[in-house]
């Protein structure tokens, strides 16, 4: 089973788009055991709101928080073999898939991998505004 990991903090313009980001690539990829858990860092905003509107696991720690924290408290909650991290403010691609699993064994290529990140910036309203390509 894949435990799809999502961590963040304030991120009521971003966390459905990263929730239905990683949505379509379990649809997309035929996973069918996996399980989504959100954890949260103390949102002040609309995040928790908007997550529950989702089928996932939600965590919310309080006081000492951080990034590794979160992901932390994912992996202690998560119960799949393989643990997938994500930011509540980024997208999974469809196209990941065959970059860390061998598409005839949907077992993982590598005891862990990292995909390409999309550089999308947006103004103050969370308008988007251009994609910066490193390449």
């Amino acid at each position: 089973m894949i435990s799809f990991i999502i961590i963040g903090r304030n991120i009521e313009n971003t966390i459905a788009k990263c929730i239905e980001s990683v949505i379509r690539f379990i649809g997309n990829n035929n996973i069918i055991e996996y399980e989504i858990v959100y954890v949260d860092s103390e949102s002040k905003d609309k995040t928790i709101e908007i997550a529950k509107k989702y089928p996932i696991k939600i965590f919310q720690i309080k006081g000492q928080v951080n990034a590794a924290i979160g992901r932390n408290v994912g992996a202690k909650n998560a119960k799949g073999d393989i643990l997938f991290f994500i930011d509540g403010d980024m997208e999974i691609l469809p196209d990941f898939y065959p970059i860390a699993f061998d598409t005839n064994t949907n077992k993982l290529k590598y005891p862990f991998s990292s995909g390409p990140l999309l550089h999308k910036h947006y103004n103050g309203k969370f308008e988007y505004l251009y994609l910066h390509n490193d390449e």
